[in-house]
């Protein structure tokens, strides 16, 4: 009889984060997203000064589509890199205690985050997050949970 509660004590419970941490980890990463881009550009403006000379038009760098695209690139690899390097957390995830991981509770890959971080670009991916609990499609499509860690008992690996 103790045998089997020491097993079922090792079975991972994932307890998923709340719809108001998932708000916290966008906010943190959103403020934190922008704060690098603005170094960036800061950066790109001492280095090539020209680029904020307009054209004919009076359009700068900032003004045409392939800056947008760069902003959309750079948002998923933000998500991406974070989220691989650290085991699944991102900085708003840090803040709020969260983390990113596969359905089975083990540690996502790097094909799995992009993924993850490609579909949130999706228009309309922002109301996926509405219900409870709040799964959207970028955890639903490539089976991962964001789960809240103090709650949950999984260990994951540093490998």
């Amino acid at each position: 009889m103790e045998q089997n509660l020491l097993i079922d004590e090792l079975q991972p419970e994932m307890v998923q984060a709340s719809i108001g941490k998932r708000l916290l980890n966008f906010i943190f990463d959103f403020i934190g997203i922008m704060m690098v881009l603005f170094l960036l550009v800061i950066f790109l403006i001492i280095v090539y000064p020209e680029a904020m000379e307009g054209d004919e038009n009076g359009e700068t760098f900032m003004d045409g589509i392939g800056f947008n695209i760069g902003v959309y690139f750079f948002f998923i690899l933000y998500y991406c890199l974070f989220e691989y390097f650290t085991g699944g957390r991102t900085l708003g995830k840090l803040i709020t205690g969260t983390r990113a991981v596969m359905e089975d509770g083990s540690k996502m890959g790097f094909v799995t985050s992009l993924k993850r971080n490609a579909i949130r670009i999706i228009p309309f991916e922002v109301l996926s997050y509405f219900g409870s609990p709040c799964y959207p499609w970028h955890d639903k499509w490539t089976k991962t949970y964001v789960i809240d860690i103090k709650k949950s008992n999984v260990f994951i690996s540093s490998n």
